[in-house]
Formats: structure tokens, sequence, C-alpha cells
């Protein structure tokens, strides 16, 4: 019940954080201690093996694709219908999915062992580097279950106003991961696989904290008795593609921009790329960790908002010329008024006190709510019951009225860290590079004029972040998925064929920015698109 109150508070900025602020946090903190991770190994092992956990990024990208879009698209099924107050169907629900995960888990670890050596044995490498990926990758695999649990119950927490226990989790999940990845690589001298050990059990920490908090019958949701629903798994499957596809062409990008950097300035250009890549995973980690951390209330409002409808119920909004286009039966002030053209039991106008009109007998009205309109009687004038307009219904009253000023603020959010984060870029380019390459290093002269081009992209990514997350949390996975897929690879293909060729170097860190304002530009279109249907 306490979940249920907080999404029925008012929606403002303060409540908005609530949910934003524990994943905004966790997001920002798995970005940096990914990088950590690769420090660790870099220097208590050398390049070769670091070398091995890229070559072996593709399986593991597979892997956190599968989970994003379970975890994504099964939280937007699920609270959805939370939203509609089909409780006990959304538990059902939840825990038929989690046994997907656990399944596809399975599954995806033994076809792992089964083609790993195939896969290495056709890059032609090195023998060392060889047995670094098996033996790194030997390992990870393990960890497949409790790293797809992992990935949903961070986000059902979060649903459940549990975003605080879900960071906690990533914290020591992270802190845990580092403190291992010395004592198995340093002290255990495990090598390689000491470092998968390490991940693996890092995730293990939220995995096994969600098995004891989704069991307890107190938590908003928890494991009930699962019913097989294909149509369930398929709307999950179909919300969550478009994260899939973001995770899977991140890998492709991140090979175009290295072969290109390697045809126009060698290896030095492929270290300035790593860099700058740091500099945006973690500015985009703000625009995730808040876009996870609104989804479960857009996905909520909309699902009442969808209750409501169907209803025939809506917040009293403004009524104009003798129009009406709402009513609300919570209070008992009657006003007499005379229907006209009811169509499926939905009122299209209402017409004030004059009787001069078609007016319409009505079945079953329960607290005010109209369930049903018939049209046997003429010339008959009702009293409804009805909630007088008072100006504040169209922004609060309703679940319509929520998820439009939730959705306004959330854009005034993300507008105020993109212009934030450009001018700490700017600000602090120096300071960042040199984390990295020390300032007679030829990388550093690259990579300061790389990222003072690319922060222009910061203007753009988080408005386009938020609107793929957005029509997920709307079970819209078709659009989310055409924006993710249009942003991550059809737009950067473009930008990195055509602007290198055109300007050189300065298009490859042109290309980033180029592509994020195109899709900033299909995005604007598809949320004006949907806007009167979706009611934002």
């Amino acid at each position: 019940m306490g979940n249920q109150n907080i999404y029925s508070k008012p929606v403002t900025l303060r409540n908005i954080l609530k949910f934003a602020v524990p994943t905004i946090a966790m997001s920002v903190f798995m970005s940096f201690y990914t990088m950590v991770d690769g420090l660790f190994v870099s220097n208590l092992i050398g390049t070769d093996a670091l070398s091995a956990i890229n070559l072996t990024a593709p399986v593991i990208q597979l892997v956190t694709a599968i989970s994003t879009m379970l975890a994504t698209g099964g939280s937007a099924v699920i609270m959805k219908k939370m939203g509609e107050h089909r409780n006990e169907e959304a538990k059902e629900d939840f825990t038929f999915l989690i046994l997907v995960n656990v399944a596809a888990g399975l599954v995806m670890c033994g076809a792992g062992y089964l083609v790993m050596e195939r896969i290495f044995a056709g890059m032609d490498l090195s023998a060392a580097v060889a047995g670094y990926c098996t033996e790194y990758l030997s390992r990870y695999l393990l960890f497949t279950v409790p790293i797809l649990l992992m990935n949903n119950f961070t986000l059902y927490m979060i649903a459940s106003e549990k975003a605080a226990l879900s960071l906690l989790c990533s914290v020591a999940g992270g802190v845990l991961n580092m403190v291992l990845d010395y004592v198995l690589i340093e002290m255990l001298s495990m090598g390689i696989g000491g470092a998968a050990v390490a991940t693996g059990l890092g995730y293990s920490v939220t995995a096994v904290t969600g098995l004891f908090v989704f069991s307890r019958k107190k938590s908003l949701l928890h494991f009930k008795r699962p019913v097989l629903r294909l149509r369930v798994l398929a709307a999950a499957a179909s919300n969550g593609c478009s994260e899939m596809a973001t995770a899977l062409v991140t890998g492709i990008v991140t090979m175009m921009f290295n072969w290109t950097m390697l045809r126009y300035v060698g290896e030095d250009g492929v270290a300035a790329v790593t860099i700058i890549m740091y500099v945006l995973m973690f500015a985009s980690s703000l625009y995730t960790g808040y876009s996870y951390g609104v989804a479960p209330m857009i996905s909520y409002y909309f699902g009442e908002q969808r209750l409501e409808e169907q209803k025939g119920t809506a917040g009293f909004s403004e009524p104009r010329s003798g129009r009406i286009t709402g009513l609300r039966g919570e209070e008992p002030d009657c006003a007499a008024l005379s229907f006209a053209e009811p169509h499926g039991g939905r009122i299209t106008g209402l017409r004030g006190k004059e009787p001069d009109c078609a007016a319409r007998s009505f079945a079953e009205p329960r607290s005010g709510k109209i369930t049903e309109l018939r049209s046997e009687e003429l010339d008959h004038t009702f009293s409804l019951p009805v909630k007088p307009y008072d100006g504040q219904e169209g922004e609060t009253g309703s679940s319509a009225g929520k998820l439009k000023k939730l959705i306004s603020i959330s854009l005034r959010v993300i507008a105020f860290i993109s212009v934030l984060t450009v001018v700490a870029s700017l600000l602090l380019t120096k300071p960042l590079v040199s984390v990295f390459a020390r300032p007679d290093n030829p990388v550093f002269a690259l990579a300061v004029t790389g990222n003072r081009i690319c922060t222009a992209s910061l203007l753009f990514i988080g408005f386009n972040i938020f609107a793929s997350g957005m029509f997920t949390a709307l079970s819209n996975g078709v659009i989310s998925a055409v924006l993710a897929f249009s942003r991550s690879f059809v737009f950067m293909l473009i930008t990195m064929l055509v602007l290198p060729a055109l300007l050189g170097v300065n298009g490859i860190w042109l290309a980033t920015p180029a592509a994020e304002l195109m899709a900033l530009a299909l995005s604007a279109a598809m949320f004006r698109r949907y806007r009167k249907k979706y009611g934002y």
C-alpha cells in the first residue's frame, strides 16, 4: 500500500526526484566502476588481457541486450497493469517473466560454452590472447542467470518504491567487484578468470537481494504462482526491443569508430576515442538513470488513465461554450444537464441548463460514474452528481493530468542537466583528459580537441534517451525501437561515412553531435505525433 500512496501523490519535482535520484546515482556509479574495472585488469595483468575483455564484449553485449529487453519491457507491462488495478494479474506476470529470465540465462550459458572456442578460433588471435578470451568468458558465463536477474530486479525494486535499496545493492556490488578484482587477481593469482568471477559476484548482490525482497508478500510486487501468458512475454519483448537494439548496436558503433580512427590517425586516435567515450558514457548515465527512475511512474499513470477512460470518467476539464469534456463524481453537487450525442458509453457533448436537446437516460451510475448511456427516453433532464470545475483537475486530479505534468517536468529536468553537463565538460576538458593521458602524450591533444567538439552532443543526448524510454514505458515498443535504432545505428552510420570524408578527423568528432541532432528531430516528430493519443 505504501507504493500505491506514492503513485497517488501530486506530481511535483520533489516526488519525481524520490524515484529518479537513486537511479541516477546508481547509473553513474555503474559507469564509474566499469572504467575502474578496466584499469585493474590492464595494470595488474596487462594489455593483452584488456584486449581479451574487449574481444569477448559481443557475447557479453548479447547477454546484456536480452536482460535489458526483458527488464525494461517487462517493467512497462507490469506497472501498466498495476495502474489499471489488475494487481493480482500483474504479480502472476511478474513471476512468469522472472522465470523466463532464468530459462533464458540457462540457455545462453549452455550455448556460450558450445560455441566459445569456435568463435575465438576464427579470429586469428595469438595463443596468449585466445587463452585469455576463453578463460574470461568461461568464468563469466557461469553468472549469466544472476546477471539477468540483476537487471530485472533493479527496475522492479524502483517500481516497488525501493529505489534506495536498488542503489545500495548497486553500490555494494560495485565495491565488492573492485575489492575482489584486487584480491582474486593480485593476491590469489587467479588472473583474468578472477576478474570475471569478481564481476559476476558483484552483479549477484542485487540478484540475491531481489529474491529475498520479492519473496515477501508485504512488497507491492511479490512472487505468486505464475500463469503462462505468451502475449505478456510478447509485449515485454516488443516493448524492450529498443533497449536491446541499443545494447547490441553499441558494440558495432564502437568498432566503426575504432576502424575510422585507425585509418585517419592510428592507434593514438583509438585511445583518444576511448577517453571521449568514457566522458559520453558518464554523461549518458545521468539521463539513463533519470529515464529508468520515472519509467514506472509513466507506466502506472498511463495504465490508470486507460482505466479511467474505460469507465467513461476523466478529470473535469475546462467547459467552454456550454460543452463539458469530462465528469467526476466524488462530490454530490448536482447540476441539471441535458445530454447530446452519446457514443459507445462516452459523452461527447453536454449542454447546460436548457432542456432543448435530446436527453438520455443512463444505467448504473455508481459513485457518480456513468457506466452506460441509453437513448430510449427523450425530453428528460437529469441531475448528475458531478464535481464542479475548479481549474485544478486537468492538472493533477486525473491520471491524464498527472502524466502530462510528469512529462513536462521531465523535459525541463533533462534540459537543465544538458546545459549543466555541457558547461562542465567544456570547463573540465583538460582535467578529464589528463586522468587518462599526460599532456606530453599525442593522445592528449587529440582527446582535448575531440572532447570540445563532441560536447555539443550533450545538448541532445538526454532528450533522445528520455524519448525512447518514455515510449517504452507507454508500451509502444515499436516507436521506442525506431528511435533507439535510428539514433544508435542509422544516423551514426550516415555521419561516420559522410563527415570524415569531407572534414577529416574533425568529421569523426562531429559525427556524434550530428547523429544526435538528427535523432532529436525524429524524437520531436514522434513526440508531437503521439501527444494526443497518450494525453501528455
